[in-house]
């Protein structure tokens, strides 16, 4: 009975843990993205 409780717990906190990270991973995925083509136009300027 003990195990089950823990298993419920630890699924809700993947659960709840997986949620949040894929929002975060989104949002920092659009931050890096950006910062990623402002050095793209950087170190392409530098080459020329």
């Amino acid at each position: 009975m003990e195990d089950a409780k823990i298993f419920q717990g630890y699924y809700l906190f993947q659960t709840i843990m997986f949620r949040e990270g894929y929002y975060l991973s989104w949002a920092f995925g659009k931050e890096s993205e950006a910062h990623d083509h402002a050095q793209g136009e950087v170190s392409s300027s530098q080459t020329i």
